[in-house]
């Protein structure tokens, strides 16, 4: 557990970020894991749904969030939803200086609402979606 340590400071860190929570937890509901996950801040816990049955088993919280991070953020890094992720965070950095915006800042900080923009911007934008992807 040792060996965590820093990629567990990391991972706190990043789910201080509302847009990143928000892509993360996106990716622990999707169905191809038979138990969905959802980080709760307020908490700063994971709540696991279905719920385990408290009197059958021990909730170690400390164990989950190690099990997230060693089997979970992996795939999340390596998936499609997590360069969605990343573009919607350089799109908002850009739009933190912008007042006329917050209705699109509202859209791109959830992973539908980056779906939604894509669409928007239809074929052509795809390929600006890729030239920034490109260079990130």
């Amino acid at each position: 557990m040792w060996l965590l340590g820093g990629m567990r400071r990391s991972f706190f860190i990043m789910m201080e970020s509302e847009v990143f929570r928000n892509y993360f937890n996106h990716f622990l509901s999707l169905p191809m894991f038979p138990r969905r996950m959802k980080y709760n801040l307020e908490q700063r816990q994971f709540i696991l749904d279905p719920p385990l049955n408290r009197k059958l088993y021990r909730v170690d919280n400390e164990l989950i969030t190690a099990w997230i991070i060693m089997h979970r953020l992996p795939y999340f890094l390596k998936s499609n939803l997590f360069l969605e992720y990343r573009l919607a965070h350089e799109l908002l950095n850009d739009l933190m200086y912008e007042d006329k915006v917050l209705h699109l800042y509202l859209e791109l900080k959830t992973p539908i609402g980056i779906n939604r923009f894509r669409i928007f911007l239809n074929s052509r934008g795809m390929a600006k979606i890729l030239f920034v992807l490109d260079g990130l």
